[in-house]
């Protein structure tokens, strides 16, 4: 298993690239793109306080 941590901004780009790969590859990309973008809907979002210091 792997796990990211994704801004807003690149959850959607992410799904801007899943949509365009659709586009081009057609239905064969279909089932696999939306098993992911389902994945990402279902993702729990967290707020970082900006006050944190991660070094």
């Amino acid at each position: 298993m792997v796990k990211l941590q994704l801004t807003e901004h690149e959850m959607q780009a992410l799904a801007g690239l899943l949509d365009a790969g659709v586009k081009a590859l057609g239905l064969r990309a279909v089932n696999d793109a939306a098993a992911l973008l389902k994945r990402m809907e279902a993702a729990e979002t967290i707020h970082q306080d900006k006050d944190t210091d991660n070094g």
